[in-house]
């Protein structure tokens, strides 16, 4: 084996993908934003409550219907926007994920000077540098995304052969992606 050749060996279960979605959450910043925009929209229906609250009449002349159909207006509707938002970016994707035909098998990454390859027991795929659009380094692993595809290919820093293989990747990285974004060497 080439002395710049780094081997990645991992079976790909659905622990592997809970991690590869919250990196992919915490570091893409389209997506932080998508999962504020149900968390606002709740807070805008907890504000309208309070509202509506503060511009009641007096307690004595406050009646009890009316503090209900103000929470029910205001607070359901974003409770269920949100409860079916969480369903589709998070509990859906992991029933997809069980379903496909990698789930439960073994990826073998190879990243070297040439470019990286991808083999699992049903397909395989070789990927020149200049097509890697991100490479994004977490605690836990590398995040690769190829130009024009929107998923992100994921290699986990426990499945590299040793630990001398993540300065290996990291030089890659730096070598032949524009703005790669590392961690430091000493974490």
């Amino acid at each position: 084996m080439p002395e710049k050749e780094v081997l990645c060996r991992y079976t790909y279960t659905i622990y592997e993908f809970k991690r590869v979605q919250w990196a992919v959450w915490t570091t893409n910043r389209k997506v932080i934003l998508v999962i504020a925009l149900p968390l606002l929209i709740l807070g805008l229906g907890l504000y309208g409550t309070y509202s509506d609250q503060t511009s009641a009449p007096p307690p004595d002349t406050f009646d009890r219907p009316s503090l209900l159909m103000s929470f029910l207006t205001n607070e359901i509707p974003p409770a269920i926007f949100s409860a079916f938002f969480v369903y589709l970016c998070v509990y859906n994707p992991r029933k997809v994920f069980r379903k496909g035909v990698v789930y439960n098998r073994e990826i073998v990454y190879c990243l070297s000077d040439e470019g990286i390859q991808c083999r699992t027991p049903l397909m395989g795929v070789d990927a020149k540098w200049e097509a890697v659009s991100h490479f994004i380094e977490t605690r836990d692993g590398f995040q690769i995304a190829f130009a024009g595809n929107p998923t992100t290919n994921w290699l986990p820093k426990n499945g590299l052969e040793s630990a001398d293989m993540i300065e290996q990747t990291r030089t890659l990285a730096r070598k032949h992606v524009k703005k790669p974004r590392l961690l430091s060497t000493a974490a």
